[in-house]
């Protein structure tokens, strides 16, 4: 006998009898929510579902509410109650602020449709605007034209559908220049393509540009023919560290008392009576030194630092000459 029962009440239309109320499941049934950009894809699944349960009257007006002496009255309304739920439920937050004074479902779904639907003069301009104006930018391909798709949706609904050779043109217009030779591809045609094969052609090439890029970005592997130039490259001292003075620092005029400056300016001479040196090093007790040059034939092989310190002794006599 249950059995019997249960097969009747589903058989049944669930809008004409008084035994069943639908409740939509918004989080499975409805899993796209409207948040204001989105309104084409939205309104196609909840209009699928309003059909499908044979629902639609209660948001076109086509089944009103009855008198509330009529027998169907408290099912009408809680059933009405029900589709202000899932409506509600559908939408994001944002969306909600607007249906805060809704006592009909009908009520919900003209506010949507006037806010996202609009036919006036001005929306349509809006969205043959943006429609002209969108690019591509950093966005995928696929991103790129939903956004297209979505606008031409919108314009639809409207009643101010786009011609598919002007939605082609003007995907192919926001394409940025490394698409540049599909599109002058595509624009030569004999036949215009159509926009769903356009989607097909953009996203095989993007591919083949992020193979192009990774290519490209290969590393460079260092040879050791490098590495061992490096390693036998000759000494250089960095600058200041060497005995021989920079061109900028013999080109400086200084005193002479300031080439002692450091650990001989304290030494004083018994001998010429003179700071910077003392009786080891004198001129007028060993007499005049050799040349500079002499002091590098002798020891060739000597470091830098010995170098240094011969060029020192031999120049510190010809320094107090000139003093």
């Amino acid at each position: 006998m249950a059995t019997t029962t249960s097969t009747e009440t589903e058989n049944i239309p669930p809008s004409s009898n008084l035994l069943s109320l639908i409740t939509l499941n918004t989080g499975t049934q409805i899993p796209i929510k409207l948040d204001g950009t989105n309104y084409p894809a939205w309104r196609v699944q909840f209009n699928a579902l309003l059909i499908g349960y044979d629902l639609q009257g209660y948001v076109d007006g086509t089944n009103p509410c009855p008198p509330s002496t009529d027998d169907g009255y408290t099912r009408w309304k809680r059933q009405d109650q029900l589709l202000i739920h899932a409506i509600i439920s559908s939408v994001t937050a944002q969306v909600v602020n607007f249906l805060g004074n809704v006592t009909t479902s009908k009520q919900a779904w003209d506010i949507l449709t006037h806010m996202y639907a609009n036919k006036s003069r001005s929306r349509v301009m809006t969205l043959k605007e943006r429609l002209a104006t969108t690019v591509k930018g950093s966005r995928s391909i696929t991103e790129y034209l939903q956004t297209i798709r979505s606008v031409s949706d919108e314009l639809a609904i409207i009643q101010s559908p786009v011609d598919d050779l002007d939605l082609v043109i003007h995907t192919l217009n926001g394409l940025g220049r490394e698409y540049r030779e599909l599109s002058a591809a595509l624009r030569a045609r004999d036949t215009p393509i159509a926009f769903a094969d356009l989607y097909e052609k953009l996203i095989e090439y993007e591919s083949f540009i992020a193979k192009e890029d990774r290519a490209n970005e290969s590393p460079v592997i260092p040879t050791a023919h490098a590495a061992t130039r490096t390693r036998g490259a000759p000494f250089k001292p960095r600058h200041g560290s060497s005995g021989v003075q920079s061109s900028s620092s013999r080109s400086q005029p200084s005193h002479p008392r300031s080439q002692f400056a450091g650990p001989y300016h304290h030494l004083y001479c018994q001998t010429c009576k003179k700071y910077g040196h003392d009786d080891r090093i004198c001129y007028r007790i060993h007499g005049y030194p050799n040349k500079p040059k002499a002091a590098y034939a002798v020891a060739p092989a000597a470091s830098p630092s010995s170098l240094t310190l011969s060029f020192m002794c031999a120049v510190l006599p010809i320094i107090f000459i000139i003093n």
